[in-house]
């Protein structure tokens, strides 16, 4: 069995850029860091569905939530426009299709789902 080198690549840049969930959930910043990344992803879906994945426009809104700062402020961080940068990036090099595949990081804290992106 091969892998696909691309989705191989998609993989780990999710599994890096959205981190490790033990590595978040324990402060304020690491939450604030992962809802911008999850509201970039969402936000970017929302103009470019995935065939998939859908927006769960419940979960971003307990995101946000979660995180203890506004939409507006996590879309105003660094954090939102290097993550929406980055999946603009891979949709140039690898098409929507694969970035798609690719998409959909969830992240667990206490058995609690804080993912934005659920499947159709």
């Amino acid at each position: 069995m091969s892998i696909d080198t691309g989705k191989a690549l998609l993989a780990l840049f999710f599994l890096t850029t959205t981190g490790l969930a033990t590595a978040f959930g324990s402060d304020m910043e690491s939450r604030a860091l992962w809802a911008a990344s999850a509201m970039a992803e969402a936000d970017y879906h929302r103009g470019n569905p995935c065939a998939h994945w859908k927006v769960d426009e419940e979960a971003v809104k307990k995101v946000i939530a979660w995180s203890g700062r506004t939409l507006e402020e996590l879309r105003a961080s660094e954090d939102y426009r290097e993550q929406h940068d980055a999946i603009k990036g891979l949709v140039q090099l690898y098409g929507l299709e694969k970035t798609c595949d690719a998409s959909g990081a969830t992240f667990d804290v206490d058995e609690k789902d804080y993912g934005v992106l659920r499947f159709r």
